[in-house]
């Protein structure tokens, strides 16, 4: 009888630790996930200011290549954040399409960009595009700069861009990557002699 009442005690005693240990892993994840819930409610989006396309300040903006041309440009970006923590990018990366049949011309990368809580904070975001005499529908892209440049007879007007900017945003201990896509104009920096040894 006495082995049978202590191997009772035992077995009671082990369900109540698992019950407890239960009781707490369910308690701690709750009071997670109602800090994140709060968190996020009071979080707001900061603002993001994007400016106009300008020449890069770390290489020459019209660049010759054997079989093309590259321009090295940059944009500012204007962020403000009215959070009381901060927001971290571990990367940007810009895919740029020229609109005639969507021809990849170039991108750009950032990476490890922090805008602390409470601040306005503007990052110059570096990027090129490249016309190539092999690129897919150059004979077309050649025509359409030839145009925007004033090279056929009338003004210089503006190129647009299209892009896709894919965020690599830090949220707690997780990586969320939202695709932002849109256009950018800028004035043609092209010359007649640019293009026509090209």
């Amino acid at each position: 009888m006495n082995t049978i009442a202590r191997s009772g005690t035992k077995g009671s005693r082990g369900h109540c630790i698992g019950r407890f240990c239960c009781c707490t892993i369910m308690i701690t994840l709750f009071f997670i996930i109602s800090i994140i819930l709060a968190l996020l409610l009071w979080a707001r989006p900061p603002n993001v200011i994007v400016g106009s396309v300008g020449p890069s300040s770390t290489a020459n903006e019209v660049q010759l290549e054997s079989d093309g041309v590259q321009l090295n440009l940059a944009i500012n970006i204007t962020v403000n954040n009215p959070n009381y923590f901060s927001v971290s990018f571990s990367s940007v990366k810009a895919d740029i399409y020229y609109p005639v049949n969507n021809t990849y011309i170039g991108g750009g990368n950032l990476s490890d960009v922090t805008f602390p809580s409470h601040t306005n904070k503007t990052v110059t975001f570096p990027f090129s595009v490249a016309y190539t005499t092999t690129m897919p529908s150059s004979a077309e892209i050649l025509a359409d700069l030839a145009t925007q440049c004033g090279l056929t007879g009338g003004t210089k007007s503006d190129i647009t861009i299209d892009y896709d900017i894919t965020l690599g945003l830090r949220v707690l201990f997780f990586t969320v990557s939202p695709t932002v896509s849109s256009s950018a104009s800028f004035l043609c920096p092209l010359s007649s002699s640019d293009l026509s040894v090209r």
